[in-house]
């Protein structure tokens, strides 16, 4: 009867093993097949890596590990890897990311794969025109007061690829400096690759649709922050009038060599020239012809080079712009470096609004 018992018990723990494999093999199928829907088959080839390479976009293989996807249908990146996509690296992203997109990802609560090229793009020139032509770090607050997120295609159905678009608020596009971005960068969903995860490494991809929330389309409400931004705003209200336009913000960026959402050693405003370390290709100048090749890849309506304005640099450096504007910059941007290195979670806004609402009574 003992015996018995023990053989029912060992086949019921059998049947148990079984169906549990059978479940996992069969959730890891349809996680799978729901992966295939959203990601289209890579068609990424090593060739396209070494251009990268080749054009100063991307380090090499040796140190950013970049490799093609294979014979993988759907990622599966290994440990300390991340999904990376062609036309992001070419829009001015490369490893490891800068603390402004970390700052930009954990603010809004969304991950790379998220964005759009062309989102990639407006973080591009945004982050250069704060370093080069602001001479500040690059300040969320000043990108919340000209941007919004907007869902896509819609806010109840966010794409896990490109659900999150970048575009100017109303009325203020024309505040801004004059760029048009290319309608669509064909198939770049398909054009993915694994490349290290570099310290500060990034979240990885996410394989479902970010979730839209209140911080998408909120306008700046603290006057504290208000006040700050103000003489940024008429800085560029005077670049415009020297004629810097978006497609000289790129061109400027381009010329240097440098990747704006890259972490760099020297920001804009620091930079040094043709040996600066915080380019991807030191000495190597690009031709007119070279950049203007690559301002019709990314922009529209770029016919000619765009006419130079004065940028800040190490041998120009900016001006003090004011007392509040000054301490609110750095400490921003400071505060959400310390927090990617130390990897703590991203801190509030308020807080940052505090301690600028206390050195407004001081200045």
């Amino acid at each position: 009867m003992g015996k018995k018992k023990t053989a029912s018990k060992s086949q019921a723990t059998f049947v148990d093993e079984e169906s549990s494999l059978s479940l996992i093999e069969n959730l890891e199928f349809v996680a799978m097949r729901a992966a295939q829907k959203v990601w289209p088959a890579p068609t990424t080839g090593e060739d396209q890596l070494r251009e990268l390479v080749s054009d100063g976009l991307i380090q090499s293989k040796v140190i950013a590990e970049w490799r093609v996807p294979g014979e993988h249908r759907v990622p599966a990146p290994g440990p300390g890897e991340i999904v990376l996509f062609v036309s992001f690296v070419r829009a001015g992203l490369c490893l490891p990311a800068s603390a402004f997109l970390h700052q930009f990802l954990g603010y809004f609560g969304v991950s790379l794969n998220h964005l759009t090229p062309n989102a990639v793009l407006h973080l591009s020139v945004f982050v250069h025109l704060c370093e080069a032509f602001l001479g500040i770090p690059p300040s969320l607050s000043l990108f919340r007061f000209f941007f919004r997120l907007k869902p896509q295609p819609r806010r109840e159905e966010t794409s896990a690829l490109g659900g999150c678009g970048i575009q100017f608020r109303q009325g203020l596009k024309i505040k801004f400096f004059d760029y048009d971005l290319v309608d669509s960068v064909k198939d770049w969903r398909a054009e993915w690759f694994y490349a290290a995860n570099l310290i500060p490494s990034l979240v990885v991809h996410s394989g479902s649709g970010p979730v839209v929330n209140d911080r998408w389309d909120k306008k700046l409400e603290s006057p504290a922050e208000i006040q700050a931004i103000q003489p940024l705003l008429d800085r560029i209200s005077m670049l415009k009038q020297q004629g810097l336009t978006g497609f000289g913000i790129v061109s400027s960026f381009l010329r240097r060599r440098v990747q704006p959402l890259k972490e760099r050693e020297h920001l804009g405003f620091e930079y040094s020239g043709a040996e600066d370390p915080s380019r991807m290709v030191p000495a190597l100048e690009l031709t007119d012809e070279e950049v203007l090749e690559r301002l019709q890849k990314m922009l529209k309506g770029v016919s000619v080079i765009p006419p130079a304005v004065p940028e800040y640099s190490a041998n120009n450096p900016p001006p003090a712009v004011s007392c509040l504007s000054s301490f609110f910059f750095l400490f921003e941007f400071f505060m959400y470096s310390f927090c990617v290195r130390s990897c703590l979670v991203f801190p509030c806004l308020g807080v940052l609004s505090f301690f600028v609402g206390a050195w407004a009574e001081l200045c």
